[in-house]
């Protein structure tokens, strides 16, 4: 039997690049990323994944994140293995004077040295094959727009006149091999709370998972139920979830069998 395989991206953003963002670096509300960073890694270093890839403020830049996430893409083979990628630090979107989306593309993740935006990330998750296990966390701003916006629509430049057309985000995520599960701190258009130890979501992630959630669905109740902000956290999934990913202990290499043993009466 061939064993799967873990893998992890961690990410915390408490400061940004100041000569990237005309001058601001981001610090404010953003205090607690990389102890939130600290806080995932003490989840995931019981299941001894294969490789655990930790970048903190100056080390999270575009290079780096969009490298691991193209080399897990690559790496990565099916239902075996398993993808964590977990993000905390500011979030955002662009609003127009009625306070309306412009264009789903603007709604990004700060990282160091510039904007991850998020049909960028789709079309990273698009990547990976089929079957592979893929759980995103999203502790910003604005979060749940990452992967999901329900009421805003993505901006493509058209094949030949360069027209715009619109595409929804669900429409470019619907036919994604990969089996994701996404959990974010916050709806499209919401603020995540964030306090300088950590943020909100992370911290309720994290009194969650000393409960023992045996399912992703148990885990995102224990967040749901201890968040402390105003922020409503956002449970998303994409592809063909297998009933083994979405009942599996979370984050867990090892899926429970296909056909459990029956007891014997």
């Amino acid at each position: 039997m061939t064993i799967g395989i873990g893998r992890a991206l961690v990410v915390g953003v408490r400061f940004c690049d100041a000569a990237a963002y005309g001058g601001r670096n981001f610090a404010d509300g953003t205090e607690g990323a990389e102890f939130d960073v600290d806080h995932i890694c003490q989840v995931l270093r019981p299941f001894n994944y294969e490789q655990t890839l930790v970048f903190k403020s100056a080390g999270a830049t575009l290079s780096n994140v969009r490298r691991e996430l193209d080399l897990a893409a690559i790496e990565l083979r099916d239902e075996r293995d398993v993808f964590v990628m977990y993000f905390s630090g500011h979030g955002g979107r662009d609003l127009d004077s009625n306070g309306d989306v412009i264009d789903a593309s603007d709604a990004k993740l700060f990282l160091y040295d510039g904007l991850l935006y998020y049909h960028e990330l789709a079309a990273c998750f698009a990547a990976f094959r089929p079957g592979v296990r893929v759980v995103a966390l999203f502790d910003s701003c604005n979060s749940g727009g990452v992967i999901t916006p329900t009421s805003t629509l993505v901006r493509m430049p058209g094949p030949a006149t360069g027209d715009a057309r619109f595409n929804s985000f669900d429409e470019l995520m619907k036919d994604v091999p990969a089996q994701i599960i996404m959990f974010a701190a916050a709806h499209d258009g919401e603020d995540a709370a964030s306090f300088p130890g950590g943020g909100d979501f992370t911290f309720a992630l994290m009194d969650a998972w000393n409960t023992f959630p045996r399912t992703y669905g148990a885990l995102f109740d224990g967040i749901r139920f201890n968040v402390r902000g105003q922020a409503v956290p956002v449970l998303r999934e994409y592809g063909g979830i297998s009933d083994r990913f979405r009942n599996s202990i979370p984050f867990s290499v090892d899926l429970p069998l296909a056909h459990p043993p029956q007891l014997i009466a």
